[in-house]
């Protein structure tokens, strides 16, 4: 009989946190599922303690060569025998409740198809450095639906999802390397509901190898193309794309137009959102309101910044 669900871990050359990863999952409480790693070319010793488990519920594939995380997951959603596919980085660590909560939260909401939990942002002893902000502030299908046009706010080792709703769109666009589940979770959203449990249900690790510049300006520009592909209508210029940016980020420098230019882009951004809903997933009056809630927040930060300049 097969799990009811897998958890898909991709590992490469993930020796140093790797056995904390696996035992967070041994040791859940929810029983029914497979751990499914694929070991995605490890030049380290991975293979090697993925293997000092004597656990049948551990399945270990290998990849011959390195295909990347994007292809090492769609290769595991396509071995995956679990109904289910939860996420785990090999570097994280689940709450020992994690899986057994969010079964639960879709067995109880059929209509959701992914479900995912606040992080814990920990360094590498484990120690508390923080939360990802934009994470815990958007939890409603209607608030993470209109965030993801702009920014991912779930993380990947913390989602939990029916795995024929993902297959059926495509699974994970090999084309964003850095930024696959952030692209995912957005078509998703289009497509079923996405929700969040308002709980820390994962602990990922930040380090030196996983916060490096490089990685950071990589994802940073990634996340840009994909921000840019939402909006094409609204690319028509060097200006209009300056525009955008600063809309997303309004740290950028300098301002590239006044508050009334911005705001008239803002609002169409808004209209095009609203309109694409689906009003059988999504709450409209509630989208509109989180809308408005949305540019509010922009006016008063513009406003902010502003007078911030001056005094300096």
């Amino acid at each position: 009989m097969n799990p009811k669900l897998t958890v898909l871990m991709p590992v490469y050359n993930g020796e140093r946190f790797l056995s904390d990863a696996i035992e967070s999952i041994l040791g859940q409480t929810y029983k029914d599922f497979e751990l499914l790693i694929i070991n995605d070319g490890s030049a380290d010793r991975s293979r090697e303690i993925i293997l000092s488990y004597d656990d049948p519920r551990i399945i270990l594939v290998e990849n011959q060569q390195n295909q990347g995380i994007p292809r090492t997951r769609n290769i595991g959603l396509k071995l995956a025998r679990g109904k289910y596919v939860a996420c785990m980085d090999a570097d994280d660590i689940s709450m020992p409740d994690r899986l057994e909560k969010q079964i639960k939260f879709l067995v109880d909401n059929p209509e959701v198809g992914l479900v995912a939990g606040w992080i814990e942002i920990v360094g590498e002893d484990r120690k508390h450095l923080g939360f990802w902000r934009v994470d815990k502030a958007n939890n409603t299908p209607e608030e993470i639906y209109y965030t993801l046009h702009f920014r991912n706010c779930i993380a990947q080792s913390s989602v939990l999802f029916d795995k024929d709703i993902v297959l059926k769109c495509g699974g994970y666009d090999e084309r964003f390397t850095k930024t696959e589940d952030f692209e995912l979770w957005l078509r998703l959203s289009k497509t079923t509901k996405v929700a969040k449990i308002k709980q820390v249900l994962v602990k990922r690790r930040e380090y030196n190898t996983n916060t490096s510049l490089k990685l950071i300006q990589e994802h940073k520009l990634n996340t840009e193309k994909l921000y840019f592909l939402n909006f094409p209508e609204f690319l028509t210029d060097n200006k209009s794309k300056e525009i955008l940016l600063f809309i997303k980020d309004l740290s950028r420098e300098p301002k590239p137009a006044e508050l009334g230019d911005l705001l008239k882009v803002f609002n169409q951004i808004n209209d095009k959102i609203i309109l694409e809903a689906n009003p059988h997933l999504l709450s409209i009056k509630k989208l509109k309101t989180y809308c408005r809630i949305r540019k509010n927040h922009f006016i008063f930060n513009f406003i902010k910044k502003n007078l911030y300049t001056r005094q300096k």
